[in-house]
């Protein structure tokens, strides 16, 4: 062990965290992600430069090999020179040694096979973790073994609000928070997992030191995080505040949704009336939404969207009956209309709405469905115009539905001004699927034809749309 003294003002509140993090042995994996210029990769190659010299060995992987050179191992091999340890380690290409036994090895996983190489390592960096698969972690997990007190650690941006990071890994802890000086820090209810978020103002290189005597103040990084403020909020909200969101913006289907004017918190009327959608699919979920409205107005205030293996019908149709057990007031079902076909998998006469409505008889159920579907550019038209504020009607979607707002922000339009069938594999069943519509879907069956009067003089062209757009006052509905 080499035992070096280094001035405290070479750091950022996150690194003595860290620090005390890793000689904790209950915890397993240390989770770090935010913004950008947080300071997170840099203070995590600090400290595994230091654990080098005591002799603990850390693998730094990248999804890609040749994403290496000019990241990750650039800072490392930069600490280096800066903190003049060139008389104790040796740098060469992918590899940092102390000696023959102890380095830190700098590895690509394009291909599954190096997984199985990775061995005898103390710690394992994932840079940049959601560029990995799912599967990647998983082997990850089983690959760690063999020495006392290892630890993964895991480092990234909230770029895609729909990855398998937050899905599959973050959003199936419960999360319990900590005393930090960074922006924020969990610890999840088994105690072996640690969840840092991140933003520039934990980054004295950025905002300098709070005494001012160390760091730096960069105002062109603050400048250009105003600027992202009032030009690109949805960037801003991930790059500067460390939000989850998604950079691919651009081209939506649904270009006038906005979430600040077309959401509000509706809760549900036991008084008045279910209106519910279905979508006829396995994967990523057979979807439901449950809407109530009035004449002029129809709020979302539930989606049902089980995943596997929770995802068949079936189980759907338990979930809302435990949600809703007692509503006598009237349900009525919308849905895909070509879903109403014989299946010749169940038996004759037997539908999907046919199940849907047998299994919730006591409701007295009414089946409201079109005579055909109405074409998914002309309805699309009709939802951006009433977003808009164009059309008589008002349409409002639930805050807390996220499966459902992530269809009105991410699904794209093709060449034709139809969806965009952008496809995706699940994480565990590697079997591919449409990854955003499906909710959105349900909501364009119930909302053509709740609102069918309105749709049919909007489809004629028969003054449903107003000449100028007009701003209604919201009401919130109890």
């Amino acid at each position: 062990m080499i035992d070096l003294n280094f001035n405290e003002k070479l750091f950022n509140p996150l690194f003595f965290e860290l620090e005390k993090d890793l000689q904790n042995k209950d915890i397993r994996t240390i989770f770090c992600y935010g913004g950008s210029s947080a300071g997170k990769t840099y203070s995590i190659a600090q400290l595994v430069n230091i654990e080098l010299l005591k002799r603990k060995n850390t693998a730094i992987l990248r999804k890609y090999s040749t994403d290496i050179k000019h990241t990750v191992y650039s800072d490392i091999k930069g600490i280096i020179n800066k903190w003049d340890l060139n008389k104790f380690v040796t740098a060469q290409q992918n590899l940092v040694k102390l000696d023959e036994l102890n380095y830190i090895a700098f590895r690509g996983l394009d291909d599954p096979e190096k997984v199985k190489g990775i061995t005898n390592f103390h710690y394992i960096w994932m840079e940049e973790f959601n560029q990995f698969d799912f599967e990647d972690y998983k082997q990850i997990r089983k690959r760690l073994r063999g020495l006392e007190n290892q630890k993964i650690i895991a480092t990234w941006n909230p770029v895609d609000e729909d990855s398998w990071v937050k899905k599959e890994v973050l959003d199936k802890e419960t999360w319990i928070e900590q005393p930090t000086n960074c922006t924020g820090k969990w610890i999840n209810e088994s105690g072996d997992m640690l969840l840092y978020k991140m933003t520039y103002k934990d980054n004295y290189w950025i905002v300098g030191s709070p005494d001012g005597s160390y760091g730096y103040l960069d105002k062109h990084v603050l400048n250009d995080f105003e600027r992202d403020k009032i030009n690109d909020f949805q960037y801003y909200q991930i790059y500067a505040l460390g939000e989850w969101g998604r950079v691919d913006v651009g081209g939506e289907f649904y270009k006038c949704f906005d979430i600040n004017t077309n959401t509000k918190k509706s809760y549900y009327d036991p008084n008045k009336p279910l209106h519910i959608s279905f979508d006829e699919n396995v994967l990523p979920y057979p979807a439901l939404v449950i809407c109530q409205g009035n004449e002029s107005e129809l709020w979302q205030i539930d989606e049902i969207c089980l995943e596997y293996p929770k995802n068949r019908l079936t189980d759907v149709l338990q979930e809302f009956q435990k949600r809703y057990p007692m509503n006598k007031n009237g349900l009525f079902i919308y849905g895909d209309r070509t879903a109403k076909k014989e299946d010749t998998k169940l038996e004759a006469g037997q539908n999907f709405f046919t199940i849907i409505e047998n299994a919730l008889r006591e409701y007295r159920p009414t089946l409201r469905l079109p005579s055909g579907n109405p074409p998914v550019k002309l309805r699309g038209n009709f939802i951006n115009d009433t977003f808009r504020g164009l059309t008589s009607i008002s349409i409002f979607l639930h805050p807390d539905c996220n499966e459902t707002i992530k269809d009105f922000k991410y699904l794209k339009e093709n060449n034709e001004g139809t969806k965009l069938k952008e496809k995706t594999k699940h994480p565990s069943t590697k079997v591919s699927y449409e990854k955003y519509g499906h909710t959105s879907d349900c909501m364009e069956y119930l909302i053509c034809e709740y609102f069918k009067d309105q749709f049919q003089r909007y489809q004629q062209g028969d003054g449903e749309v107003k000449g100028s757009i007009v701003r209604r006052k919201l009401t919130q509905v109890y």
